[in-house]
């Protein structure tokens, strides 16, 4: 059975969504950083504008040890 990259990342299965290899959708660079790579989750995340993407740059962000930018991002978008 084949499952589409949302219900790969909303089942956790962030290597799955990674694998897909789908660069049009957020949910493959959200996964890239929850799996440690950073760097290419906030280039790729920063194309997107939607609030999800937001979120996971600044999750991104502060598992590089960037907690500023993080906080910053996480500020802009409730508010």
């Amino acid at each position: 059975m084949k499952y589409s990259n949302t219900e790969l990342f909303l089942s956790g299965n962030y290597a799955g969504v990674v694998m897909t290899g789908n660069h049009d959708k957020w949910q493959t660079f959200a996964a890239l950083g929850l799996v440690g790579k950073s760097k290419e989750a906030i280039e790729g995340l920063s194309r997107f504008k939607n609030e999800e993407a937001k979120f996971y740059a600044a999750v991104s962000y502060w598992i590089d040890g960037n907690d500023e930018l993080a906080k910053h991002i996480l500020k802009d978008i409730i508010t």
